[in-house]
């Protein structure tokens, strides 16, 4: 397991420890594998830095999935990175941002929201389109 960074709170006090998605994977790098493909002239991502909702945090995220990804790696209890990023945006736009516009732009528009063009591009493992959904 990666050894976390521990942040501090107002007062000195260790606060909670925090592992980002992508060094959690680096950890058990021969366990993962590129999942997506990219078209010719597309750079290969193997991880990618979402913003969060608070000045200037960002978290990683690795664009790998287990070796032994199938339909039912969620039941598994496997660590899938991907559907990882995919459940933040997702909290973000419905819990996190107090915007109805945002949310309907990420989550609400079930034809090119953020969400449904996340899901289309891990469905065809289309690594372009995923990252600039994410950008």
């Amino acid at each position: 397991m990666p050894s976390p960074t521990h942040d501090h709170d107002t007062d000195g006090d260790e606060a909670v420890a925090v592992v980002n998605s992508a060094d959690a994977v680096r950890q058990s790098e021969s366990q993962y594998d590129d999942y997506f493909t990219w078209q010719d002239g597309e750079e290969r991502v193997r991880s990618i830095e979402l913003n969060l909702p608070a000045n200037d945090a960002t978290e990683t995220y690795s664009l790998l999935m287990p070796k032994s990804y199938d339909r039912e790696s969620e039941s598994r209890d496997e660590y899938l990175p991907i559907n990882d990023l995919m459940s933040t945006v997702r909290a973000i736009a419905m819990y996190l941002v107090d915007s109805p516009e945002f949310r309907r732009t990420v989550c609400e528009d079930k034809d090119n929201g953020t969400m449904r063009q996340l899901e289309r591009a891990r469905n065809r493992r289309n690594g372009g389109d995923f990252v600039r959904a994410v950008r």
